[in-house]
């Protein structure tokens, strides 16, 4: 696993959109609705001291439709290649006090222009933008990102790509030898 260092922004981001859009078959953002969690038996598991109140849900779902009205327009453009979308408070490997729309969304070279009309990998997020974009190919997690924490994890230990994201300009930290962290994976068809 690679940790990315330094800003992911301009030119540098837009050569990894470029390269993510060749390496990488899906790409996945969520939505968070931080005041609403579904208490579903699994979430009761993590979060026992959640009880629903009556007005919660209704104070809760007008903020959250502000906010997709808000990325309303970022929403339609990724619109025709959405895979799949679903509910759940678990983004991957990382289990949230909430729950969060996530959308699950193939990848096409149109998404270029979508993607790269955002100044840098760490401005996806809420209120602005959709959150936290992560690249799959062929099921298993390529690069997550944690936009609010300005962190992004690369699953590679392959030394040719690792000198093809260098020769990118992106700096990381290898901690291949030292940490293995659980690869996110994903399920998903594809249709051509």
């Amino acid at each position: 696993m690679l940790i990315a260092k330094g800003k992911i922004d301009g030119w540098l981001y837009v050569k990894l959109i470029n390269y993510l859009l060749i390496r990488c078959d899906v790409l996945t953002f969520k939505l968070p609705n931080f005041n609403h969690l579904t208490l579903s038996d699994e979430a009761k598991k993590y979060f026992p001291q959640y009880k629903l109140k009556g007005d919660f849900q209704e104070i809760n779902n007008k903020e959250f439709f502000e906010y997709k009205e808000n990325i309303s327009n970022t929403l339609e453009q990724f619109e025709p290649f959405y895979l799949k979308e679903y509910i759940d408070f678990k983004y991957f490997d990382t289990i949230q006090g909430y729950d969060a729309e996530i959308k699950i969304v193939k990848i096409d070279e149109s998404l270029d222009f979508i993607l790269t009309a955002i100044s840098g990998l760490y401005d996806w997020v809420y209120p602005e933008k959709p959150e936290d974009l992560c690249f799959f190919s062929k099921g298993k997690c390529f690069l997550k990102s944690i936009a609010h924490e300005k962190t992004c994890f690369i699953y590679t230990d392959d030394e040719w790509e690792k000198k093809m994201l260098r020769k990118l300009g992106l700096k990381f930290i290898d901690y291949n030898e030292l940490y293995r962290e659980e690869r996110p994976s994903l399920s998903y068809t594809l249709k051509y």
